[in-house]
């Protein structure tokens, strides 16, 4: 049908497995990332570096996107860095005063050669 494949993983064990079924996307979000402030992207980058080099070497051709506690431009680029090929913040553009603003950083944080 065309349809495109996403799953969840929320530590390497469970993306490994999630990669034999051969996922188009594998989203590494943890819950507890949700919105909180000390996420994973700014307390433990390493994981999110581990799960991005686990895809590549076992499964290159399934993308890696990040979620859970992406709030800012700087978590935005940060992402970019350790490899991801997207990422999201949903509950931060919806707290953000002045979401349009917030935007346009988010915007300016993805790297070039994706726009």
């Amino acid at each position: 049908m065309g349809l495109e494949s996403i799953v969840c993983a929320t530590d390497r064990r469970t993306a490994r497995a999630a990669l034999t079924l051969e996922p188009d996307c594998l989203l590494f979000e943890r819950p507890a990332d949700v919105a909180a402030d000390d996420a994973t992207i700014r307390s433990e980058p390493a994981r999110i570096d581990a799960i991005v080099d686990l895809v590549s070497r076992e499964r290159p051709e399934t993308a890696v996107f990040v979620g859970g506690g992406i709030r800012t431009a700087a978590d935005v680029e940060r992402a970019f860095d350790l490899g991801v090929d997207a990422t999201g913040a949903a509950s931060a553009a919806l707290e953000a005063d002045d979401r349009e603003a917030w935007l346009r950083s988010i915007a300016a944080a993805i790297p070039q050669s994706l726009e």
